[in-house]
C-alpha cells in the first residue's frame, strides 16, 4: 500500500519546496521508493534542486464543447443548464458562443443538447507533464500550466494521475500555496499533509487559514516551521492551543539561505540538515496507517 503525503502551506515564500525536495532526497538516500509529484504547476521548481535526468514530456488536454451553428437550433437549453455560465446565448439574434477560460468540460451541454452533431468537442491543451529520474528510476513528476491558461486542475489531476501510475511506496505531493481549487485539489485524498509556515504575522494568518481548511476536509496534519528564530513564540503557542503538532523546526540561518539560492539540496551540503530530514522521515513513517490507501484516478 502507498502513502501520500502532501506538503502545502497557507501562502507562498514559506519553504514549502525546500521541504519537499529535501524529504524526497531523504527518503531516498535511505534507500526507500519514492517520487515527487510537483503540483505547483503555474511555478514548478522542484527539478531545479534536483537535477534529475530527463525522460519525457506529454501534453495535457481537455475536450471543450464547440457549437456548429449550422445545425443549432438555439433553443438555449446548453446554456441554461451550464453550472459555469460558458456558455452564451442570445436565441433571438441566432448567437451563440462558448467560452473555453469558463468552460469545466464536464460534458452536459452535449448531453441536453436535442439536436445530433450541433455540439462537437475538440482538444485543447491545458499544460504538460514531465518525468524525471532520480538515481536511475523515475522519482519526479512535473506539471506545467500552459502560459495564458486560467485553469490549473486539469493539469494537476494529470500530474497526480502520473504519480499513481508508477505506484511507489512513498507518494510525495508539492502542492500549490493557499487554499484555492488547485491547493485544495492538490492535497484531497493525501494519507497526510504536512504544512509549513514561518513565524510572522502574515504567515500565522494564513497558517490559520489552512489549518481550518484542512480540518474540515478532514486530514491528519502537522506543521514545519521555517525560518525558525525570528518570530517571538507567537506561533509555537497557537499551535500548541490548537493541539497541531510541530514536525520539526529549520533555523533562520544565513547559511541554509545561500544553498538554497544556489540551488543546491540542504541534506547535502549541511550535515545537521541531513540528520533533521531523517528524523522528519522517521516522523512521517510513523504516522502512516497500516490501512492507507491506493487512490485511483
Amino acid at each position: 500500500m502507498s502513502y501520500t503525503i502532501a506538503i502545502a502551506s497557507g501562502k507562498g515564500g514559506t519553504g514549502k519546496t525546500t521541504v519537499a525536495v529535501n524529504l524526497l532526497q531523504t527518503f531516498l538516500d535511505a534507500g526507500m521508493d519514492a517520487a515527487l509529484a510537483d503540483c505547483d504547476v503555474e511555478e514548478p521548481d522542484d527539478a531545479v534542486f534536483l537535477q534529475p535526468e530527463f525522460l519525457k514530456t506529454e501534453e495535457v488536454t481537455q475536450q471543450l464543447p464547440d457549437i456548429v451553428t449550422s445545425r443549432c437550433v438555439f433553443c438555449g437549453r446548453c446554456a441554461e443548464t451550464c453550472a459555469f455560465n460558458a456558455i452564451l446565448t442570445v436565441p433571438s439574434a441566432g448567437y451563440i458562443k462558448v467560452m473555453p477560460d469558463l468552460c469545466h468540460s464536464c460534458g452536459v451541454c452535449s448531453y441536453v443538447c436535442p439536436q445530433d452533431g450541433a455540439i462537437i468537442e475538440y482538444p485543447k491543451t491545458m499544460g504538460q507533464i514531465s518525468s524525471y529520474a532520480l538515481d536511475g528510476r523515475e522519482a519526479l513528476i512535473e506539471g506545467t500550466l500552459k502560459i495564458g491558461e486560467a485553469m490549473a486542475v486539469p493539469v494537476i489531476q494529470a500530474t497526480k494521475k502520473s504519480l499513481h501510475a508508477l505506484d511507489t511506496e512513498i507518494r510525495l505531493i508539492d502542492a500549490p500555496p493557499g487554499t484555492s481549487c488547485p491547493a485544495m485539489e492538490t492535497i484531497q485524498d493525501a494519507d497526510y499533509v504536512v504544512l509549513v509556515a514561518e513565524p510572522t504575522p502574515y504567515g500565522m494568518n494564513d497558517l490559520r487559514i489552512m489549518l481550518q481548511t484542512v480540518r474540515e476536509m478532514q486530514l491528519r496534519t502537522g506543521v514545519i516551521i521555517n525560518r525558525y528564530g525570528i518570530g517571538d513564540g507567537s506561533l509555537e503557542a497557537y499551535l500548541t492551543q490548537e493541539g497541531v503538532e510541530i514536525l520539526t523546526q529549520i533555523p533562520y540561518r544565513e547559511t541554509i539561505a545561500r544553498i538554497y539560492s544556489k540551488g543546491e539540496l540542504l541534506v547535502h551540503a549541511l550535515p545537521e540538515m541531513q540528520k533533521l530530514f531523517s528524523a522528519l522521515r522517521q516522523k512521517l513513517l510513523k504516522k502512516q496507517k497500516p490501512y492507507a490507501t491506493n487512490h485511483h484516478y
